[in-house]
């Protein structure tokens, strides 16, 4: 009796961008057997819509087939941009990477600023702002934050209600340099969002 192993069967997955890291064989199925379809280039961003054990369904240069997943690597697409302060809309997390797919570093409260040099498009299409924290860069989902502005006002001073802080950055997550006691005077002529 001739037994002949089954391939196993694809699950769709979300559109996922990856680049080729070598030469790679597109071929007809799942499997180094599936006849050779064409070859792709080394450095070439493909889209994979399909996955079989480590195989991956993608289109290049009109045709549609399975490569081996060996030599993919998943895509960013990183944009440099102009300094840009975002605020947390809610509690949000920083990662490591632009991916949830790895455990969060730190959990931020709502209403703590960010300043974002870099926008990055992930290989499923989640757009997400590289930002600095405790002199080192994460990375925070774009739907976690709104886009502040910061500028200068008219010098004006202010009595504090209560006692409160004076932080280091917009936002008491970014660590207390000093406590303003109720009833102080404090003067300001800079703001970021609602932070002076």
């Amino acid at each position: 009796i001739k037994v002949t192993k089954q391939a196993s069967a694809s699950t769709v997955i979300k559109a996922t961008k990856f680049k080729t890291t070598d030469k790679l064989s597109m071929r007809s199925k799942a499997s180094k057997d599936g006849k050779l379809l064409l070859t792709i280039p080394k450095n070439k961003v493909i889209t994979a819509t399909a996955k079989s054990g480590s195989w991956y369904k993608v289109t290049y240069s009109g045709k549609t087939g399975w490569v081996s997943g060996s030599y993919l690597k998943e895509y960013n697409q990183t944009t440099a941009t102009s300094t840009t302060y975002y605020n947390t809309k809610a509690t949000s997390s920083l990662y490591n990477s632009a991916n949830t797919n790895k455990k969060a570093v730190y959990s931020i409260p709502k209403n703590n600023v960010f300043t974002s040099t870099q926008r990055v498009v992930n290989s499923i299409g989640e757009t997400w702002y590289r930002v600095s924290y405790k002199g080192k860069n994460y990375y925070i989902q774009s739907g976690s934050v709104s886009k502040v502005t910061a500028a200068k006002v008219t010098s004006t001073s202010y009595t504090a209600k209560e006692k409160t802080s004076l932080y280091s950055f917009a936002g008491a997550t970014h660590g207390t340099l000093l406590d303003i006691p109720k009833g102080a005077k404090i003067t300001t002529n800079y703001r970021i969002g609602n932070w002076y």
